[in-house]
Order: C-alpha cells, then structure tokens, then sequence
C-alpha cells in the first residue's frame, strides 16, 4: 500500500529533487506548469542547485514536498498574491500523475493551510486551459471557476486562456 504525506523539504531532499524536476533540459513537468512562460533553466550539476534561491524558496515554509513512501515526488505551493491564497501542485514525474496522488495532496494541502488560517475565506488556484488535468482536479475539489481570460496565454502557435478557480469556506 502507498504512503502519501506533505512535510517540508530537507536539504537530504535535494538530490532527488534535482534529478527528477531541475536536471534535464526539457522536462516533462513543464509541459503543464505554464509552459508558455521562458521561466524554466537546469541547474548543471546537484551543487548549483542547491546553492540557489530557487533550492531556498523550495525549503521554506509556503512549499511542501509530496512524499509516496518516503520519496519526493513533487511539491504543493501557496503564494499570498493580491491579498488572497493562491495554490498550485506539481510532480515531476509522468509516473505519478493522473492516479489520485496529485488530488490527495491538494486536499491535504488544503486542510494544513486552513488549520494555520482558522478565518480562512477561500483558496484560488490559477491554470490554464491547456491543462486539462488540473481542470478537472480543481473542479473535484470543490473549486468553481471565478475568472476566464480567453487568449490570455500563447503557446506554440496555439492561445490559451488563463482560468482562476476558487473554492469558498463558509465562515459564520
């Protein structure tokens, strides 16, 4: 049986963490994490990665590593953007995509940011149209669509729109 858990990443993470999301060159996570956007470079080597903001960022309190059975496979992130939550996933590898896990962390995630937030009025989660799978895990979680820009996004001669969702808790 897997073991699927949330903690924070440890600088013993990092090796795995850099083999599976920040080593290649085009990775197959990027085709879905906003692909449009020129943001993505590998770290040559395991050390490069670790001495950069980005391997900080990693270890500090707005993300989480996914865990199955004790290996990293992917994070959570929270972002405080325009006075609101904002949410997102990612993991890294096809392998563990589209069977639950991806889900199971959202909705994990989802609870440790309302245990920290007691007065917590919504969470949002920003995609885009391309990424059919967060579509529907958004949308299994609760989430509706706040916000639709069509031609928000351009990739590979093709337009996209930008989809808000959010997810309301009813606080009385």
């Amino acid at each position: 049986m897997n073991y699927l858990k949330l903690k924070q990443i440890e600088k013993s993470d990092m090796s795995r963490l850099w083999k599976i999301g920040f080593s290649e060159n085009n990775p197959d996570w990027k085709r879905w994490d906003a692909p449009f956007l020129d943001d993505y470079h590998p770290f040559p080597d395991l050390e490069s990665f670790i001495h950069s903001k980005l391997a900080l960022r990693l270890m500090g309190n707005s993300v989480k590593g996914i865990y199955l059975n004790d290996k990293i496979i992917g994070i959570v992130t929270r972002l405080w953007y325009s006075n609101e939550w904002q949410i997102g996933i990612c993991i890294y590898q096809a392998e563990f995509r589209k069977n639950g896990y991806g889900k199971q962390a959202l909705m994990m995630w989802m609870r440790d940011i309302q245990s920290a937030y007691p007065n917590l009025e919504h969470l949002n989660l920003i995609t885009w149209s391309g990424n059919t799978a967060m579509i529907k895990t958004a949308e299994k979680l609760g989430f509706r669509l706040q916000e639709n820009k069509p031609s928000f996004y351009s990739y590979k001669g093709n337009e996209y729109a930008r989809l808000k969702y959010r997810r309301d808790y009813n606080r009385h």
